[in-house]
């Protein structure tokens, strides 16, 4: 029974290690920071998903960056430039969001990340 109690805690803490790595490997690409600042709260796993957990500051409506509605665009790209996860999602009544960063573990812990946030 203590040896599942001790690996269960060497398994957290090293998540946990690596999580603080991870948030340092992703670079916000905001397009529209002078409307909405998003800052990095904290990388979560949940199920097979790698997440970026963020918060963020309105300091402007979105149309005054150019927006033509309330919802936004992310995407998060390799140093390559490839693609590997996309969304859209509402800034109505929000003040955080859930980032998908990478379905993959191996190709996350393996890289650094732009997550790139625009009009949609």
């Amino acid at each position: 029974m203590k040896r599942i109690v001790v690996l269960s805690v060497i398994l957290l803490f090293s998540f946990a290690c690596s999580a603080t790595d991870i948030i340092k490997k992703i670079d916000i690409d905001n397009v529209i920071s002078s409307c909405i600042k998003f800052k990095k709260n904290k990388v979560e796993k949940i199920e097979n998903l790698l997440v970026l957990d963020t918060v963020w500051e309105v300091n402007n409506n979105i149309g005054v960056c150019g927006c033509k509605s309330s919802s936004l665009k992310y995407g998060v790209m390799l140093d390559d430039g490839l693609y590997i996860s996309k969304g859209i999602f509402s800034t109505i009544g929000k003040e955080k969001y859930k980032f998908v960063i990478s379905s993959d573990n191996e190709i996350f812990s393996s890289s650094s990340y732009k997550l790139i946030i625009n009009c949609n």
